[in-house]
């Protein structure tokens, strides 16, 4: 009887005999191979940290979503200052769904995301300190809400403002109303801050906003 002969697993055969290092990694990543391919290759280089910086640039070319995420998920998991550098620079990207995957991404490293969110508050575009506010009002650090409120209290441009103002309502309480109640007035010429400002003082102190009751 003839016996047919198995045929091995390619997979396992490279996995027993050759070493894949970050450098095929990458190759396999930017390869243009099946999906399957490349997002075993952005999970396998979670185990090289200085691939994080290519990873984000990789991130904007890549368009599956499943690789996305299993690139998404090693910057998680590498979670370096480079990394979160590299993110950031999506938040000027066109492509919205990119820029909401880096967001959500972002609110997941506080700690190491927080020195460089403060820094990107002064940026020159008010687009990235909108974002960069919507970041931070999702994040659990300690120093959140006084970020926040020193936005209200120098920020420019009326809409950066009110994207901190909506932060603080998830995350503020009464002691920061004094600060609030400055908002308005930095901005006369837009009624909807005044009324904002009059919601969100209501909704700290406890106001229901349709009865008017605590």
């Amino acid at each position: 009887m003839l016996v047919k002969p198995s045929i091995p697993n390619p997979v396992e055969t490279l996995a027993a005999t050759d070493f894949v290092g970050p450098a095929e990694l990458l190759a396999d990543l930017l390869g243009g191979g099946s999906t399957a391919l490349r997002r075993q290759a952005a999970h396998n280089l979670r185990d090289y940290p200085e691939c994080g910086p290519q990873l984000c640039d990789i991130l904007a070319e890549e368009p599956r979503a499943s690789v996305r995420a299993a690139i998404l998920n090693t910057l998680i998991r590498l979670r370096s200052a480079d990394v979160i550098r590299g993110l950031v620079e999506h938040l000027r990207s066109e492509n919205a769904t990119l820029r909401n995957e880096v967001i959500e991404v972002l609110q997941d490293m506080p700690d190491e995301a927080m020195p460089i969110l403060e820094q990107l508050l002064t940026d020159w575009d008010s687009d990235v300190r909108i974002f960069t506010a919507n970041i931070l009002s999702e994040t659990k650090h300690p120093r959140t809400p006084d970020v926040l409120i020193g936005v209200i209290k120098s920020d420019p441009h009326v809409n950066v403002c009110m994207a901190a103002l909506d932060g603080l309502l998830e995350i503020g309480d009464e002691s920061m109303i004094d600060s609030i109640q400055q908002l308005g007035e930095r901005f006369p010429e837009a009624p909807f801050v005044k009324f904002a400002v009059s919601l969100a003082i209501k909704r700290l102190q406890g106001v229901d906003y349709a009865r008017g009751t605590t």
